[in-house]
């Protein structure tokens, strides 16, 4: 089992979503601190390589 990432103590798995419709990411909670967070994740560099997304709404705005 891994641990949580601000204070050390195991945590347990929440639940499971694909990430980038195509990276699995499991969401864990600690139940010490109360943290969420994501065990591994490995896709940032992938996620955030393009500037403009089909998500960003705001960009005409802007």
């Amino acid at each position: 089992m891994s641990a949580c990432k601000v204070c050390n103590k195991p945590w347990k798995l929440l639940f499971k979503k694909n990430v980038l419709n195509k990276y699995e990411a499991e969401y864990r909670y600690c139940e010490h601190c109360e943290f969420v967070g994501i065990s591994n994740v490995h896709w940032l560099e992938e996620a955030y390589s393009e500037a403009i997304n089909s998500c960003d709404t705001g960009l005409i705005e802007r």
